[in-house]
């Protein structure tokens, strides 16, 4: 890495090249409520903001009130992710949400119309579900160019 003065004192001094977003990702293994998980994710955020984090992103976290208390208490902007039974985007800005993820959403949106389409072709070998779908979705062609 391209640092001077002997090793980094922080994730920040150590990254090398343009303005580069940090984002620290909090433990997705752990679950995201509860008093236990609320307090080792503001004491995780504190560090990470003291490494020189640029926002934090706290995955699976679902309650408005847990999310509230995460945007006041965290010195960074607050990513979450677009999972079920998250505020919308709306109450997300409320609430002092920053950035909100979607994750592998769109792909497994995406996925489960396709499942959806073969499930019927398959079962009643009619392809209206498909073509329904698509109609959606543009001329992928025409997005590349001829």
């Amino acid at each position: 890495m391209g640092h001077s003065g002997g090793p980094p004192r922080t994730i920040r001094d150590a990254i090398d090249g343009p303005a580069l977003g940090l984002v620290a990702a909090d433990d997705a293994d752990a679950p995201a409520e509860g008093e236990a998980a609320l307090t080792e994710t503001l004491a995780r955020a504190k560090r990470y903001s003291e490494a020189g984090a640029d926002s934090i992103f706290v995955p699976f976290v679902r309650a408005a009130d847990t999310i509230g208390t995460l945007a006041r208490e965290i010195a960074l902007p607050l990513n979450v992710l677009a999972v079920k039974d998250v505020p919308d985007v709306a109450a997300l800005q409320r609430l002092g949400g920053r950035r909100l993820r979607p994750g592998a959403g769109p792909c497994r949106a995406a996925y489960g119309a396709a499942m959806k389409a073969a499930r019927r072709l398959l079962e009643a070998g009619q392809y209206d579900v498909m073509l329904e779908a698509a109609a959606d979705c543009p001329n992928f062609n025409a997005l590349f160019g001829e």
